[in-house]
């Protein structure tokens, strides 16, 4: 008998369909579509952040979630007047989550401060822009749990 036959007996981890740790339900099947997720309290002096992300891709007209995608909350860097100049992202230290299936998204235990909202599609790190092509700053305050809702911008083609 054939290895491959035994082999092809192994129930594969890889093949169980994603479950979101957000248990976000989705009763339709728009992607504007959005159904409040209860926010956890956050730690003390700390925030959570919570939402849904989807994106027109390139020419394409229509909103998809953004799925399974890194989301990133980047420290700003504000110039002698105090105002936002520039985001920096530190990928493995700054506040970070991902989407789930459906594009919600969950930060848990942020530090308070302003930060640029960023995600990793395709290969490459992308500034959130809203539907006005402004960059989208996210301000948590100490203890606050925060919804920020449907957030809707445009990434390049995938």
């Amino acid at each position: 008998e054939s290895p491959l036959a035994a082999a092809s007996a192994f129930d594969s981890p890889l093949a169980q369909q994603a479950i979101s740790p957000l248990a976000a339900p989705l009763n339709s099947s728009d992607p504007l579509d959005y159904q409040p997720l209860t926010v956890p309290a956050p730690t003390a002096g700390k925030a959570t952040l919570t939402g849904r992300l989807v994106a027109k891709y390139g020419t394409n007209p229509n909103y998809e979630p953004v799925v399974l995608a890194g989301v990133y909350l980047a420290r700003i860097i504000r110039d002698e007047k105090g105002d936002p100049v520039v985001a920096s992202l530190d990928n493995q230290n700054d506040p970070n989550s991902s989407t789930d299936p459906n594009g919600y998204f969950q930060f848990q235990d942020v530090p308070p401060g302003q930060y640029a909202f960023m995600v990793f599609s395709g290969y490459s790190y992308y500034l959130i822009r809203d539907t006005d092509e402004k960059q989208l700053l996210v301000t948590l305050e100490k203890d606050e749990a925060k919804d920020m809702g449907l957030v809707q911008t445009s990434l390049p083609p995938e």
